[in-house]
């Protein structure tokens, strides 16, 4: 389908939504009881018990609808169900939080006076996105317009930081009083010995024994692969008998894990495939080695293990900033070394002492302190008692 059929196939498809929001928007406020809360969630992995902690506070305060491809009675995928469910519940929410880019979330479509929070997915940002991503200025005008439609409802956006207030207002072209500087409520976990425990049960599933670990996390790319990135059996052979080596890669990465899991072998248990990214933060406590490349992971790593090691594994770094863009001056503040090849990382983990996340946790993890959910839902909890 070419780029004119796109935006015409995109176009009808929001003029419906325009049309249900319009005719359904006044019937539902005569039947409404009690303010409504509804919470898109698009990365299953990112609320960390956040959800359930935001039902349970506002219970007594307003109704609550999570729109999700795990809620089949409000799925978040285009069907029959999402328009007379979803799309239903969405335009009459007084508040929405959402923890990504969502085309439907329009100001058009909603409640006039409904609250949209933006919680994100990720606690910092190495790669590029949004106005920043070089691809958006290769996109339809109409497409572009959508984009600034779906920034320009977005009331406030969750940051763990100052330095990511900055990148949202670059990114999204948005001004400073849009933030709320409350913490990342996906980064209390690191702040809960409790949770962060992996059981022994886990362990033993995923073959874990009592070596430390050496964790390659990359990010996912679009583009085709042919071989995995990295050696797998130079590290077997440097590490094999000290460490294991866990590999998490992105669930839509099949044929990534197709090229790892070749790497496998009998009775050996130096690599280690996780297909459960629900178990990465406690993953991270264990993790004396980091491996990963433009992917956000190193910034919870840093609170998880302030006393592991960072490496950056750029292999593709030149094609990467042209496809898609890294945030200016990231390579120069780097808490830990930039390798471009399975050579110089094992060199790299030879030479290298410690990596310090000191100054790395001042300026990315500023305001996440394991309250971020408690001050966030104290907001939440103010909105929904100023409601008529």
């Amino acid at each position: 389908m070419n780029a004119r059929m796109t935006d015409w196939a995109k176009g009808g498809y929001e003029q419906l939504l325009k049309l249900m929001a319009k005719q359904n928007r006044c019937k539902l406020n005569e039947t409404k009881v009690r303010p409504l809360v509804v919470y898109i969630e698009t990365f299953p992995t990112n609320d960390r018990g956040f959800i359930d902690e935001l039902d349970s506070a506002i219970t007594e305060l307003a109704d609550f609808i999570v729109i999700s491809d795990r809620n089949m009675d409000y799925p978040l995928k285009f069907s029959p169900q999402f328009l007379n469910h979803s799309f239903k519940a969405l335009i009459n929410a007084d508040i929405v939080l959402c923890d990504n880019y969502v085309p439907f979330l329009q100001r058009q479509y909603l409640n006039p006076h409904a609250v949209v929070i933006e919680l994100w997915h990720a606690t910092g940002a190495i790669k590029c996105f949004g106005y920043g991503d070089p691809e958006t200025a290769k996109r339809t005008l109409a497409e572009q317009a959508r984009f600034h439609r779906v920034y320009d409802t977005i009331d406030y956006f969750v940051v763990g930081s100052d330095k990511m207030a900055e990148i949202f207002e670059e990114s999204y072209e948005v001004s400073t009083n849009h933030f709320l500087k409350t913490g990342s409520p996906r980064t209390d976990i690191f702040f809960d010995y409790k949770r962060l425990t992996m059981t022994t049960e886990t362990k033993k599933k995923l073959g874990l024994t009592d070596r430390p670990l050496i964790f390659y996390t990359p990010t996912y790319r679009k583009t085709a692969v042919t071989t995995f990135p990295l050696d797998v059996q130079k590290m077997r052979e440097n590490f094999g008998e000290t460490h294991q080596l866990v590999v998490q890669l992105h669930p839509h990465d099949d044929d990534l894990y197709r090229l790892v899991e070749d790497q496998l072998l009998e009775d050996d248990d130096f690599l280690v495939i996780n297909h459960e990214p629900t178990i990465l933060p406690q993953l991270l406590t264990l993790t004396e080695w980091l491996i990963t490349d433009y992917s956000s992971v190193v910034f919870e790593y840093a609170l998880a293990n302030p006393n592991g090691n960072a490496l950056f594994y750029w292999y593709d770094q030149e094609a990467y900033e042209k496809k898609v863009g890294i945030q200016p001056g990231f390579d120069q503040e780097l808490p830990g070394p930039l390798v471009h090849s399975t050579n110089e990382l094992l060199l790299a983990m030879t030479l290298h002492t410690r990596t310090d996340f000191k100054d790395f946790n001042a300026v990315w993890n500023q305001y996440n302190d394991g309250h971020a959910s408690k001050r966030l839902l104290t907001k939440i909890k103010e909105w929904l008692n100023e409601i008529d």
